[in-house]
């Protein structure tokens, strides 16, 4: 029989700190994946990662969110030591209860579009289904 531990809150060793659980708190999806080759390293209630097209991603969740009213965190990078290139993100559709889409918008010396980088870190908060 899988072990169960029932805690709502957990405090330091020294009895301060302490940290109220709550359903809200926690990440309900993940991903850590290689925008250039669409590897993912690792992930959480993630069945698949999507490269619809240059610096476009559409990611699907295993298990369906509540609602289209989630939070979505996400950040880009190079492991390229020297680069210049900076990048923002954006929806690239609106957010359903299954997928959602991200674009990647760089800017490298004056020039803008749409690009894939070797570092792509999202999370999602909200309420699972």
């Amino acid at each position: 029989m899988p072990s169960v531990l029932n805690v709502d809150t957990l405090v330091a060793a020294n009895g301060t700190d302490p940290v109220t659980l709550t359903k809200q708190s926690a990440a309900k999806a993940w991903i850590n994946f290689d925008g250039t080759t669409t590897n993912i390293r690792d992930s959480f209630n993630v069945s698949s990662q999507t490269d619809v097209s240059s610096g476009r991603d559409q990611i699907t969740f295993t298990n369906a969110m509540n609602n289209a009213g989630y939070s979505i965190g996400y950040i880009v990078g190079s492991t390229g030591a020297g680069s210049t290139t900076a990048a923002t993100n954006r929806l690239a559709a609106l957010l359903t209860t299954t997928v959602y889409d991200l674009n990647t918008v760089y800017v490298s010396g004056g020039t803008t579009g749409l690009g894939n980088y070797e570092q792509m870190l999202s999370n999602v908060h909200g309420d699972l289904a």
